[in-house]
């Protein structure tokens, strides 16, 4: 994994940028099946009771993480594909 340039956009917008070394569809799932998100998202020593993902457009997504404290992120999927190259 490698990290790439960072780019500004819209404050509502999460981009996230990494180059894994593992086919695209495996890196899509982890990133948008819950039984697969819980297990990295946070990292050790957190808890993820609630997960919700629905990577459809228009379908919402629902996250708690615990660690050293609370937080829950939501927000509302705008593709539900990899592009060429890009997990969006």
């Amino acid at each position: 994994m490698s990290a790439a340039p960072a780019v500004v956009v819209d404050e509502a917008v999460i981009v996230m940028s990494r180059i894994f070394d593992a086919p695209r569809p495996l890196v899509w799932k982890a990133m948008t099946e819950p039984e697969h998100l819980v297990q990295w998202w946070g990292g050790h020593g957190f808890t993820n009771p609630v997960c919700e993902m629905d990577a459809r457009p228009g379908g919402r997504w629902d996250q708690m993480d615990i660690g050293r404290a609370l937080q829950r992120d939501r927000g509302r999927a705008t593709r539900d594909q990899p592009v060429r190259g890009v997990i969006p």
